[in-house]
């Protein structure tokens, strides 16, 4: 199993996880243990994947379930960390998230876990790739911002003036 090496990768690993997912009641059965999400969000819609699928180029839902004890999420989220982004705990877009997670896990009797935190993609990518990226990083940059401690956020604010 190889790690992936691009944003593109990673993107097309999240698409690959919702029809994996729907078709897979052994994957759907782990969704419940993932603590790391990554999200993607395309015309209004988010969807996601955990970060031991997102790593990896090409995985199966047999691959993930067969192999998930070898599969390392330190490597995943290291390499990840190269174009997503932790989303604050607390702020707005993770709780709008936990919501949607939610949501889209119920649908196999499965809740997220109480320690569930959501990444999200932090470069431009193509257009073709990726719509509305720019939206999707002031997005994201309102986000962090919105999850700094009043005082760090007023001097941000200020340095960017």
């Amino acid at each position: 199993m190889r790690l992936v090496t691009s944003a593109e990768e990673a993107v097309a690993s999240i698409r690959a996880f919702q029809q994996a997912v729907d078709d897979s009641q052994a994957l759907q059965e782990r969704t419940g243990y993932a603590r790391s999400w990554f999200v993607l969000t395309e015309a209004g819609r988010s969807i996601y994947a955990p970060s031991k699928w997102v790593g990896y180029v090409g995985l199966s839902a047999d691959d993930y379930v067969t192999n998930a004890a070898k599969l390392d999420g330190r490597k995943t989220e290291a390499v990840l960390r190269n174009w997503f982004v932790v989303l604050p705990t607390g702020s707005e877009q993770h709780a709008t998230h936990l919501r949607a997670l939610s949501d889209t896990l119920a649908r196999f009797g499965k809740t997220p876990s109480t320690e569930c935190r959501f990444n999200d993609l932090a470069v431009p990518m193509e257009a073709e790739a990726m719509g509305g990226a720019e939206d999707r990083l002031l997005d994201l940059l309102e986000a962090v911002i919105g999850g700094l401690p009043g005082d760090a956020r007023a001097r941000l604010l200020k340095r960017l003036r």
